[in-house]
């Protein structure tokens, strides 16, 4: 029996990346689809990639990443892009990735720390210039955003209801 060609593959492409850890034999043809039609096994990679997803298939998907790199395909910009559009829907996401600096920061460079929470005040929690239905969305989780904080300050000792963090609260007496 000769080799199957990766084109067959798109039809059950999710399926069969969902197989791919425990059938080794389906990697070949599915590098050679990522070769020949890199857009069509972009998205299903990634969201089978996703954290999410029950079980970890990095090791097992990272042949298929290099394909696509290798391919020339825009591989980054659709990852940034992607990226952009779970921000849009998700704003916790990108509550995340603004809390986790001024964490990093808080207790080591003070200075820092300030700066980093006036940015995420600014992204976060304040959000005066998104409108539309997406808008009202991250209002809404900004606004119980600042409601969180400003219970939180107390108890750790941090006026939090602005973007702006006291000195005199960062910096240990």
């Amino acid at each position: 029996a000769g080799a199957v060609p990766g084109w067959a593959l798109l039809r059950w492409l999710p399926q069969a990346l969902t197989h791919l850890p425990s059938v080794p034999e389906l990697l070949d043809p599915m590098l050679g689809l990522a070769a020949t039609l890199p857009q069509a096994v972009f998205w299903p990679l990634q969201l089978a990639s996703h954290k999410d997803v029950i079980g970890n298939r990095a090791e097992v998907f990272r042949p298929l990443w290099a394909a696509l790199e290798r391919s020339g395909a825009p591989i980054k910009t659709a990852l940034t892009f992607t990226r952009a559009l779970e921000c849009l829907t998700h704003p916790d996401k990108r509550y995340e990735a603004e809390m986790k600096p001024f964490k990093e920061n808080l207790l080591r460079n003070p200075v820092e720390a300030k700066k980093k929470w006036r940015t995420l005040w600014r992204k976060v929690f304040e959000m005066r210039d998104h409108t539309g239905v997406a808008g009202l969305v991250h209002q809404g989780f900004g606004q119980r955003c600042q409601q969180v904080v400003r219970e939180l300050g107390p108890r750790v000792g941090l006026v939090t209801s602005s973007e702006d963090l006291a000195d005199a609260d960062l910096i240990p007496a």
